[in-house]
């Protein structure tokens, strides 16, 4: 798949497109559920493995569907207490999985506890017959550590995915669906690459990784503002874009690895300023 022709254009909306959000409403959080397998952390345990489930709690999300039940979830990814959203079926068993990723920063950052761009609301859409997940990456919301680069949030889809085996569900085999928007484009991009029970893939204006981003915004830095902030902070973390710099590695997408159905959305949301200024993009 030459990746590049398709989503260089897709480039120029990133700063004003959705990620992932939805509308904020009260969720009442209740006991835990007697379907998790998981014990409460250890404070004397300082290893966890990745993937292993900590906690499955109840919780109530307006407007799903009724025939569903929803969950807040706690794992572990990275030796790090990480946040995700579940909706299932009433009846547990095997089903596809749809996992609903956010969009978020486009490399590492020091922060944590950062508000995120999706939330339990987003299992409004959830669908009976479908098991439905919302991963949260580390640092945001309510999880721990630091906001992670892409290979980072890439591993907690992992670890998020993995967890759901602690629960009274399975995955079906080989029917994994991944949707994301901006950055969680990137991570349904590189899952998508890396996994080989990926079904499909929609990704909307999504982030296409450094090795495209790097060489585009070193061309054009001088002529567009928008390449010259990308370049900016491509210099400011990893160094000049080159194939032979491996601090380029985790943080692209390995877009020749894709062979399953991918759908690639361009979405712009921008003012008439924003609009005028990515005018001489075109």
């Amino acid at each position: 798949m030459n990746l590049s022709k398709l989503v260089i254009p897709a480039l120029f909306g990133l700063s004003t497109i959705i990620t992932g959000c939805s509308t904020s409403q009260t969720v009442n959080t209740t006991t835990n559920s007697p379907q998790s397998k998981a014990t409460e952390q250890n404070p004397q345990n300082t290893s966890h493995a990745d993937g292993d489930l900590i906690s499955l709690t109840s919780i109530t999300v307006p407007h799903t569907n009724s025939d569903m039940k929803t969950y807040k979830m706690m794992y572990w990814s990275h030796n790090t207490k990480t946040e995700a959203f579940l909706a299932v079926p009433k009846e547990a068993g095997m089903y596809p999985l749809f996992v609903n990723l956010h969009g978020g920063a486009d490399t590492a950052y020091p922060v944590s506890h950062y508000t995120s761009p999706a939330s339990s609301t987003t299992l409004e859409y959830a669908q009976n017959g479908f098991i439905t997940l919302v991963p949260e990456y580390r640092g945001y919301a309510d999880s721990d550590g630091t906001i992670p680069n892409l290979q980072g949030e890439v591993l907690d889809v992992d670890n998020t995915m993995e967890a759901i085996k602690s629960t009274a569900y399975s995955v079906e085999p080989n029917h994994i669906y991944l949707e994301g928007a901006s950055m969680g484009g990137a991570v349904a991009l590189q899952l998508s690459a890396e996994r080989d029970d990926i079904k499909s893939v929609i990704a909307i204006s999504p982030f296409v990784g450094w090795n495209i981003v790097g060489p585009w915004a070193t061309e054009n830095k001088g002529t567009n503002p928008i390449a010259q902030k990308y370049y900016t902070v491509m210099e400011r973390n990893y160094g000049p874009y080159s194939r032979n710099n491996s601090k380029f590695k985790p943080v692209s997408v390995d877009y020749q690895k894709i062979h399953v159905p991918t759908l690639l959305l361009q979405v712009f949301f921008a003012s008439k300023k924003c609009r005028e200024t990515l005018r001489i993009c075109a």
